[in-house]
């Protein structure tokens, strides 16, 4: 046991290291050494406890008196902006909340210690931002105190008391989709309004499929085999975090939203068809300017969409064929309501359009009466063309 554990705590062996860790001036004026204790399965465990703890004391992470905003800074940009785990939108999105409300609050200023659970809870009461953004606040705040009570900065999680208050209209999600007499036009439209219109199947594969338009842009032709669609990437802005200066983006490939986002969809003959339009009118668009690319949808310097380009170009486009515009998300709202009045199963439609929850899909069967669901029985290829 010697070699390697010398203590009991909580019944369970440890080996314990007690270390310098800095010095303070004690009530006579006198230096003296601040020690802690270091528990480990084994003495080289410990020690590396040790060193870790003396890292972070290098980085601000540790001083006489912790400040709440130095902490959560710090903590933000060494840890939550390197996890692993978190998707490159997710770690944006709480990022940029964060530095938006929290650094003009009081609670920035505060030494760590002295933050209770009802300070926070009057913080989050007075705060006057959307519903959305002050959950985004909460699952940071947790996931922020949950690293103190782990490194022992913090007894306990106090945010597990706290109540975030809910913006009722935020609870049912209006669905806008296209109508048939519009879906048709948009359809049927391209070579009226503008010969070899880029986006053309684009529009094509996201009203077939309901993909998410990220989806559509991370998408190759070998995620093609035969009538199946793979959806196995996404297009994203890829993040880089500074705590001094404004977080850059660039365009790049990254995982989809979730894991039930990786999915197969059926394509239609319909939508084979224009892949083969596509495929010649790309390979004369390649030879024309001069670029290569494996993705199926590029620009014409064979560069990834940013979608704001695509959402103008498509407002551009409806305007010309006289065309109320709507978001290109409309595509996907269509497709799940056209799921819906066919009376496909909910866990169809959710399987296609790859919700991690069958709650996200059952807002597509809303306020559809039996009568639809009964008199709905021609394939959605002929809905879509009449």
């Amino acid at each position: 046991m010697a070699n390697k554990t010398n203590c009991i705590k909580n019944g369970k062996e440890y080996y314990r290291t007690t270390r310098t860790v800095g010095y303070k001036l004690n009530k006579a004026g006198n230096k003296e050494a601040v020690k802690k204790e270091f528990y480990g399965k084994s003495r080289k465990d410990a020690e590396a406890k040790y060193a870790a703890y003396m890292d972070r004391q290098k980085l601000g992470l540790e001083d006489k008196t912790q400040y709440f905003g130095i902490m959560a800074d710090n903590w933000l940009y060494e840890f939550l902006a390197n996890d692993p785990k978190l998707k490159n939108s997710s770690k944006d999105l709480y990022i940029s909340t964060w530095k938006k409300y929290l650094p003009q609050s009081d609670l920035y200023y505060l030494p760590l210690e002295s933050i209770t659970a009802g300070m926070l809870q009057r913080f989050y009461n007075a705060l006057n931002c959307p519903s959305s953004s002050l959950a985004t606040i909460n699952k940071v705040m947790s996931r922020f105190y949950k690293y103190l009570v782990t490194e022992g900065y913090a007894t306990h999680d106090i945010t597990a008391s706290l109540s975030i208050r809910k913006d009722p209209r935020n609870d049912a999600e209006e669905i806008i989709v296209w109508t048939d007499e519009e879906l048709q036009t948009i359809l049927n439209s391209f070579y009226k309004a503008q010969s070899g219109f880029r986006l053309r199947f684009l529009i094509v594969l996201a009203a077939n499929t309901g993909c998410r338009i990220s989806e559509l842009l991370g998408l190759k032709y070998s995620d093609i085999d035969g009538d199946a669609l793979k959806i196995s990437r996404q297009v994203a802005k890829i993040s880089k975090f500074s705590r001094t200066e404004k977080t850059t983006h660039t365009l790049g490939i990254d995982t989809p939203k979730s894991t039930t986002s990786f999915r197969t969809i059926p394509l239609n003959d319909f939508v084979l068809w224009e892949l083969e339009l596509h495929k010649v009118w790309q390979k004369q668009d390649m030879l024309k300017n001069g670029y290569r690319t494996d993705f199926i949808f590029t620009t014409d310097s064979g560069e990834f969409y940013d979608k704001r380009n695509i959402a103008h170009a498509c407002t551009r486009y409806y305007k010309r064929i006289g065309v109320e515009p709507k978001k290109f998300h409309t595509y996907r709202h269509t497709f799940g309501t056209l799921l819906c009045k066919k009376g496909i199963p909910i866990q169809t439609a959710s399987a296609l359009l790859g919700h991690k929850d069958i709650n996200m899909t059952a807002k597509y069967y809303v306020n559809v009466s039996v009568d639809e669901k009964r008199e709905a029985v021609k394939v959605l290829s002929d809905i879509m063309y009449g």
